[in-house]
């Protein structure tokens, strides 16, 4: 059998690939913080690794729950990264210890950077009270669930929707420390995927030796 060949072997492959180059990037990031090409990857691969490894723990904690024998193969494994997970600076950023938190920081960071083109940091209100703003109609009494245009329908309400598209990502400032900590996480996770895989193969294994000592 070859590990590296199974569907498990290649998702423990990505795994470390992407942890070497999330400490790469991050290495680069440290030395030079206003490097934007070092920080965009440390926020692409934390994204990548919020969205896609976490739901993979949680599938290694479930097969540990239904095979004790993977369970006490990988145990010491299986805490590494609640530790390191409890390790993030929660305390600093105002959030409790949860993985919706987690994803939402490493999703609010990525989006102020990725999802923020126009230099606008704040919302912008413009007074119109001395503006001749006119009005063409006003819409009332809708059919319940076909609410779209009702209400003051302006002469130049197509300008105005159009202004109205214009939004900017949610700001969430996230320290060096944060980032980290989160490749202690994710090596802890990749360490605990190779974990499981070096179990199933012996119990996989070990199995087909007795099955050939059986029969002979």
């Amino acid at each position: 059998m070859r590990p590296k060949e199974t569907i498990l072997g290649h998702i423990v492959e990505s795994l470390r690939l992407q942890t070497d180059e999330y400490r790469g990037a991050l290495h680069l990031l440290r030395n030079a913080p206003d490097d934007r090409a070092a920080q965009n990857e440390v926020l692409r691969l934390a994204y990548n690794f919020s969205t896609d490894a976490l739901p993979l723990i949680a599938l290694f904690m479930s097969i540990c729950d239904l095979k004790p024998l993977v369970f006490w193969c990988t145990v010491d494994k299986q805490w590494a990264p609640h530790r390191a997970f409890a390790s993030l600076p929660w305390s600093v950023l105002g959030r409790k210890e949860s993985m919706e938190d987690y994803r939402n920081i490493v999703a609010g960071a990525r989006n102020s950077v990725f999802h923020h083109l126009l230099p606008f940091e704040a919302t912008l209100e413009i007074d119109l009270r001395q503006v001749d703003v006119r009005a063409e109609a006003i819409r009332l009494f809708a059919q319940y669930g076909q609410k779209a245009g009702s209400g003051v329908r302006l002469k130049d309400q197509a300008l105005a929707d159009v202004l109205g598209d214009f939004s900017r990502a949610k700001q969430r400032p996230v320290s060096i420390t944060f980032w980290q900590s989160n490749l202690s996480l994710m090596e802890k996770a990749s360490d605990l995927a190779l974990g499981v895989l070096d179990a199933l193969i012996l119990v996989h294994e070990a199995r087909n030796s007795k099955g050939g000592q059986s029969g002979v």
